[in-house]
């Protein structure tokens, strides 16, 4: 009779489990003979192991294969999976609670031997999960988890802060004990540092590479015109279009690589409501042979962000020289603070100073396109002639 129990209670876990995860997810399931044939051998090999084994190095065996076979079914990453069986379990164990609850209420556990009971809770759950899956929309639960990155990572501390306590708390010195708590907690700490990781790379990664899309596209468009190719300019005004990148404030011309530059540079001046001077110096004898038209730009576009973005009423100087060696590129703008500290810093990625507008990405970024090439930045902070004031000057020299 055990034996027989055991087998019917693997068996009803590994069917409440399919039921369960596919509601969560909002897929029919679909019964073949297989998954059949895999929910008996299942129930079977479990089923025999469970008397044969320490209880806590079954639990093991049957949590690992479960979130296994919880995988299989979502065909999603680790994070999914983990939280997909949890509320899995989690709505499982509500739902034996309440049953134990109710067979306390009839005295029921006075009728009928342990492992009956066992095995009538575990028939009442597959009830209730037959009635969950056709009745209960718990796939908004998940959903709702699934959106927020620091939900997510806010119970998966909890979780890991749990198991910590109660692995000491309930600590009996065996090795299974050891084992499978170690495993709860091994499973959360990976959890988070996984969720960790997709934050840093939504905060800090993403936001680091599309700062300055609009200057790499902008640098796209000009070496278009520069190399006359119109499905080149024609592919790129439909990315302009699609990301209102408002490039009606740029008039390019085909193979007029200064004048564009210098088209580029007036966008940047009335793509803002105040007025903005800029002073341009530009000289562009010849292509550089290895450092293209749109890594210019891109980088001229940080440095003319990074002047206005300071809001200076001054002016802004440029000066750029372009020949087949050599690519000397400088900025000035007006800059109260010469302290070798800050101009030392702001180089390093999330340092900003600009009190609105600061992210902290424009400069990491072009030292990061310098660097791509050998090249190298200085700085210089003092009086400026034509800005008429104390002025910072970036200079890129490749």
């Amino acid at each position: 009779m055990e034996l027989l129990s055991a087998f019917l209670i693997n068996f009803m876990d590994i069917v409440i489990l399919y039921l369960l995860i596919n509601k969560l997810i909002d897929r029919e399931i679909v019964l073949t003979p297989q998954r059949i044939l895999m929910g008996i051998a299942y129930g079977i090999v479990l089923g025999s192991m469970q008397n044969l084994i320490d209880s806590q190095i079954y639990q093991i065996i049957t949590t690992t294969i479960l979130i296994v076979i919880t995988h299989l079914i979502i065909k999603r990453g680790f994070i999914s999976t983990i939280f997909a069986y949890g509320i899995t379990l989690v709505l499982i164990l509500i739902t034996q609670l309440l049953l134990w609850i109710s067979m306390s209420l009839l005295n029921l556990p006075e009728i009928f031997s342990q492992t009956e009971i066992f095995l009538i809770g575990q028939i009442l759950t597959l009830v209730v999960s037959f009635l969950i899956y056709a009745k209960i929309p718990i796939n908004k639960i998940f959903e709702f988890i699934d959106k927020y990155l620091l939900l997510k990572l806010g119970i998966l501390v909890i979780a890991f802060v749990s198991f910590g306590f109660l692995f000491y708390w309930n600590f009996e010195h065996s090795l299974s004990d050891s084992i499978f708590f170690l495993m709860l907690i091994g499973i959360s700490l990976f959890g988070i540092y996984k969720l960790g990781s997709d934050i840093y790379y939504l905060t800090i990664k993403v936001p680091r590479q599309i700062h300055d899309f609009k200057n790499s596209i902008h640098g796209a468009m000009l070496k278009a015109y520069q190399e006359e190719d119109p499905a080149q300019i024609s592919a790129l005004k439909t990315i302009y279009s699609a990301h209102n990148l408002g490039n009606e404030n740029i008039q390019f011309e085909l193979g007029k690589t200064r004048e564009n530059i210098f088209s580029f540079i007036e966008s940047k001046k009335s793509a803002h409501e105040r007025e903005i001077e800029i002073i341009s110096d530009i000289d562009y004898y010849k292509d550089h042979h290895i450092v293209g038209i749109e890594v210019i730009i891109k980088m001229l576009g940080i440095l003319l962000d990074n002047a206005i973005e300071t809001r200076t009423n001054k002016p802004i100087i440029v000066e750029l020289n372009v020949a087949l060696g050599r690519v000397d590129l400088s900025v000035s703008n007006e800059y109260d603070d010469c302290d070798p500290n800050v101009i030392r810093h702001m180089f390093e990625e999330g340092y900003s100073k600009k009190a609105t507008a600061g992210r902290g990405f424009g400069l990491s970024n072009l030292y990061r396109e310098v660097k791509r090439f050998n090249g190298e930045i200085s700085t210089k902070c003092r009086y400026h002639e034509q800005v008429g004031a104390t002025a910072l000057t970036i200079t890129v020299e490749i």
